[in-house]
C-alpha cells in the first residue's frame, strides 16, 4: 500500500473535485517542477515547503479522524516523512511535535517492513538531522 502511495498523482487528492472546488483548487500553490506523486515529492530533485506542509496536514487529518478512510499506518507514513524530507531537503520543521516526539516517529518508520529504502534513509537522515543515529 505504501508503495501505491507514493505512485499516487497528488492531483488526485488535491484536484477541483477533492480540494473544495476549483476557487479552492486555484488557491493551493503550484507544484514543484516535475513533481507529480507523492514519491516526487518526498524523493524527487524537486520538492517544496508547501507541498510538503499540505500533505502532512493532508495526514494528520486523517489520524485524527473517526472515519478511516486512508489507513492509520499510511497516513502516520505520509505525515512523519513529509516531516523529515523538509528537515532534510530545507532545514525546516514542519511540525510542533517535540523533538523526543519525532524521534519515536522516525525510528517507528524505520522499523516498518513495508517501508521502501528511499522513505527509510530519508527517515535516517531525519533522525540524524535530530541528532540522533541509526542505521537504516
Amino acid at each position: 500500500m505504501w508503495q501505491h502511495q507514493l505512485e499516487s498523482p497528488l492531483e488526485f487528492e488535491w484536484g477541483p473535485d477533492r480540494a473544495g472546488g476549483p476557487d479552492a483548487a486555484s488557491a493551493l500553490p503550484p507544484l514543484p517542477g516535475g513533481c507529480r506523486t507523492y514519491g516526487e515529492l518526498l524523493h524527487g530533485s524537486a520538492s517544496s515547503i508547501e507541498w510538503l506542509s499540505l500533505v502532512k496536514d493532508f495526514a494528520k487529518a486523517h489520524l485524527v479522524s473517526k472515519v478511516e478512510c486512508l489507513p492509520r499506518d499510511l497516513a502516520r507514513g505520509l505525515y512523519y516523512s513529509t516531516i523529515a524530507c523538509a528537515l532534510v531537503r530545507h532545514g525546516q520543521s514542519i511540525s510542533r511535535l517535540e523533538r523526543s516526539e519525532l524521534v519515536t516517529g522516525f525510528g517507528w518508520m524505520i522499523d516498518q517492513p513495508w517501508l521502501d529504502p528511499a522513505t527509510r534513509e530519508l527517515m535516517v537522515q531525519g533522525l540524524g538531522r535530530l541528532g540522533e543515529q541509526r542505521g537504516a
